[in-house]
């Protein structure tokens, strides 16, 4: 288990007496945190073990102290494996990484309980290989409905944009079952649209289950009330040209001013013999 100290602590089962311990953090040194010593590098408390290596990270953010530090080590002894340092430097360029900001969208910068499937270990959005280098740094896109649609495709996973441990259920956070988040006025209820989300979410039997607000709610709205559901896991595919107006018959498309979403026409959506509710504000 990680500690906000900066170490890495492996108990015996049977005993509970040490069998090792490592420090990820790359000094002793302390600081006043929640009314408590703790690190400069504190430690998440649940670490991840896969292929006989525990994953851990050490830090608060990419650009404070010297940035995040993800280490690999050997569960029999503790030895370390790989370390691998996330900063403001672009693992690609060798620039700031202020290059990769688009508009409002970051790339992930601070540190979460890590996740793993049988091709990436993750934490948020952003995912790893096994040797624990960082691949396709986002974002992908400037753009609120391109960055909150990309959901499909290799790497799908749960994760929580806020961080798990998070409990403040702030209305434009929720965890998503996909690939991808946006930030900003009008990115946060994007990926909402996209893909499988809620407030708290359990995947498994060939279903996402959970427990969160409908999209519809997400903005615009003082609906905070939740509902459980179920849903494939697999998000549902977006035509190409979701983002423009068909043009009418014999004519031009028209000019877009903003961004709109086009969907397929379902008998779920054919209003007839349907009771309907018309709101007017008159001032």
């Amino acid at each position: 288990f990680g500690c906000t100290d900066g170490w890495v602590y492996c108990l015996q089962a049977d005993s509970g007496q040490l069998a090792w311990k490592y420090r990820v953090a790359p000094l002793d040194r302390r600081i006043m945190a929640f009314e408590q010593l703790e690190s400069l590098w504190p430690v998440h408390g649940s670490v991840l073990i896969k292929q006989d290596a525990v994953w851990a990270v050490a830090g608060r953010s990419n650009f404070l102290d010297g940035g995040l530090r993800l280490v690999r080590l050997n569960l029999a002894d503790g030895a370390k494996l790989s370390e691998t340092i996330m900063d403001e430097t672009n693992p690609e360029t060798g620039n700031n990484m202020q290059e990769k900001l688009q508009i409002l969208q970051m790339p992930v910068g601070l540190p979460d309980i890590l996740t793993a499937d049988d091709q990436f270990v993750y934490m948020k959005s952003q995912k790893f290989d096994f040797q624990g280098n960082r691949l396709e740094i986002g974002p992908i896109s400037g753009d609120f409905v391109a960055q909150g649609s990309a959901q499909r495709g290799e790497g799908v996973h749960l994760f929580a944009p806020m961080g798990f441990l998070d409990d403040s259920w702030f209305h434009r956070s929720y965890w998503v079952y996909g690939r991808n988040f946006a930030g900003g006025h009008g990115g946060y209820y994007q990926a909402g649209r996209f893909a499988p989300s809620g407030d708290i979410m359990v995947n498994g039997g060939g279903y996402v289950f959970g427990y969160g607000r409908k999209p519809e709610y997400f903005r615009w709205t003082t609906t905070m009330e939740r509902q459980l559901y179920a849903a494939v896991p697999e998000p549902p595919e977006i035509p190409g040209d979701f983002a423009r107006k068909a043009a009418p018959a014999g004519g031009k498309a028209a000019t877009n001013i903003g961004q709109f979403a086009q969907f397929a026409k379902t008998p779920a959506l054919d209003p007839t013999s349907r009771p309907l509710t018309v709101e007017a504000w008159i001032t």
